[in-house]
């Protein structure tokens, strides 16, 4: 049951999100995708994607702590 609450948590989290954060997480967890892919694909650094990553990541866990 409480793994049940926290998929949904998550998925209300992550449909909070706007667009281009949720594709981010889309292309990296459920298209697994690399970070240098990622970035390839979209014409920028990889370090702007872990950055970016990281903030969606840190946005998240704050969503689902509300």
């Amino acid at each position: 049951l409480v793994h049940q609450e926290q998929l949904e948590a998550l998925w209300i989290a992550l449909q909070s999100l706007p667009e281009n954060e949720r594709s981010l997480i889309d292309e990296i967890f459920f298209n697994e995708r690399s970070e240098s892919q990622v970035a390839k694909s979209i014409g920028i650094n990889q370090s702007t994607v872990n950055r970016r990553l990281s903030k969606v990541l840190s946005k998240l866990k704050n969503l689902m702590e509300i």
